[in-house]
């Protein structure tokens, strides 16, 4: 059948009051100042950071210029040209030769801009492996020393932790040589691969890890490995999950970087090509100016009024972008940064953090397999136990990049804000919380019923003319019994339900 189809992830958290808020900017950049220190109180809309805008006030003063210029050229050519009007052309086409000069100047300044932010991010996720290879040469030692220990008869279960050890060694040693590659080589471009290899063999460390701590609980090992062993095997696994994630925030961080980079050299790119034509323009302008004013002329030069309003408003946005401002009254609890420093929105750490004077939000903690689902912003439906049968509506507010280990089990604490604080709302209060995580309307549906595994796919049994086929499919959603069908069958087609 055609329907919509939702999928949600319902989690229970307890009301906080005055809970921090993560404060960063919208775009990468390096802070040029923070204009309050730790403890301040701040207002709503108080500018309490600003990034270095050099580069966009240069294109602004160029935006501007070309706007003025445009203005100008259409009076001029509207009125038709008059006796000083060769020398004002002359001077708009010197004007426009040295802001292309200075386009020049700035695509310069953004390549080496991007080129040191990349070497700089580079060499913080090779710190950040060389850390964790530490933490996961450690957790292989102690493992060893329990299968020493516990594991040296040679039944099956000691057979099974030393082939463990085996194949953690082996990870261990690709991400010893992965390290030390990292090190040496600085920001080549083949480490990307050796740092997404390094990843897989971080997981696969603490796989093993995770699968000798079982073996400990079997019988008859709980009771001959001592608590001792025990907790300092969890310890080594909460070290070996903590590199892991700094390692994957690390990554995120010269992905961002990259990104960053690239968007600032084409936009200085883009500046460029904007100065050429400015003073292309400006050159036939000054062949023009003699000549009677045709009407393609007069309304080229309306649209490139309009064009450079329109940069100019791009810019300003730009610019009020590059300043941090306080979303709330409160204080200001914590500042991560200072002047000269680069920062990204996807970094693990906010660049401040603000206690608000009267806020609430739901704190819950999810379940890894629905992190992942998870977006800052998505919508969510509140109901709060003490407050009746009403439901509220929210959006996440905060995911934090650092997992939670509880009994072995990795979650990640998530922050909803209210959309509107409801009365009678207190601290400590339990919400029930449905984060919606995915949407689709007029979409082919199937009971998940009708779905079989295959190795190669996921299949359905389709009712033919004389007989039954099985069909492959392609999933999407999934939620509450319903899935989604991508490909493969169409509405109408009669599929075997079990």
């Amino acid at each position: 059948v055609i329907g919509s189809i939702t999928q949600e992830v319902a989690e229970t958290g307890s009301v906080r009051k005055g809970e921090a808020i993560n404060l960063n900017f919208k775009n990468s950049g390096i802070i040029e100042k923070i204009s309050v220190s730790q403890g301040e109180e701040v207002s709503a809309g108080q500018v309490l950071a600003e990034l270095d805008n050099r580069q966009a006030q240069i294109q602004m003063t160029q935006a501007k210029a070309n706007y003025e210029a445009t203005l100008f050229q259409l009076e001029k050519l509207k009125r038709g040209a008059g006796g000083e009007d060769v020398a004002i052309v002359e001077s708009q086409v010197l004007s426009a030769r040295a802001a292309l000069d200075a386009a020049r100047r700035a695509q310069e300044d953004a390549r080496a801009v991007a080129d040191q932010g990349l070497s700089a991010v580079y060499k913080t996720a090779a710190d950040s492996l060389a850390s964790a290879y530490i933490r996961a040469y450690n957790a292989y030692n102690f493992s060893d020393l329990l299968q020493r220990e516990y594991f040296s008869p040679r039944d099956e279960d000691s057979i099974a932790v030393w082939e463990m050890l085996q194949k953690m060694k082996l990870a261990v040693d690709k991400i010893k040589i992965y390290s030390q590659t990292a090190q040496a080589d600085g920001k080549d471009a083949g480490l990307d691969a050796d740092f997404a290899a390094a990843k897989t063999e971080l997981a696969a460390v603490e796989a093993r890890l995770r699968e000798i701590r079982v073996m400990c609980e079997k019988i008859p090992w709980r009771d001959a490995v001592s608590l001792t062993h025990k907790e300092n095997l969890d310890l080594h696994i909460g070290y070996v999950s903590a590199a892991r994630a700094a390692f994957h925030s690390a990554m995120e961080g010269v992905a961002s970087q990259k990104a960053s980079g690239d968007l600032a050299v084409n936009s200085a790119a883009a500046a460029l090509e904007g100065a050429q034509a400015a003073e292309k323009t400006a050159s036939e302008q000054y062949a023009k100016v003699l000549a009677p004013p045709r009407a393609e002329d007069v309304g080229m030069l309306e649209a490139q009024a309009a064009q450079a309003q329109a940069q100019i408003a791009l810019l300003q946005l730009q610019i009020d972008d590059g300043k941090l401002t306080a979303p709330a009254d409160g204080r200001i609890a914590e500042i991560n940064g200072r002047a000269g420093e680069t920062v990204s929105p996807l970094a693990g750490e906010p660049l401040m953090v603000l206690f608000p004077a009267d806020p609430y939000q739901i704190v819950i903690d999810i379940y890894e397999e629905d992190a992942v689902k998870v977006s800052i912003g998505d919508l969510c439906k509140i109901s709060v136990a003490a407050l009746g049968d009403q439901t509220f509506s929210g959006r996440v507010a905060f995911i934090s990049p650092a997992a939670k280990i509880v009994n072995g089990v990795v979650y990640y604490e998530t922050k909803v804000a209210f959309d509107q604080s409801p009365e009678g709302l207190m601290p400590e209060m339990t919400a029930d919380v449905e984060i919606i995580t995915a949407q689709k309307e007029n979409v082919l549906l199937v009971s998940e019923a009708a779905l079989r595994k295959r190795e190669d796919g996921w299949k359905v049994e389709v009712v033919g003319d004389d007989a039954t086929r099985e069909v492959g499919v392609q999933i999407g959603i999934r939620a509450k019994g319903i899935a989604e069908i991508i490909s493969g069958i169409a509405e109408g087609d009669l599929v075997i339900i079990p």
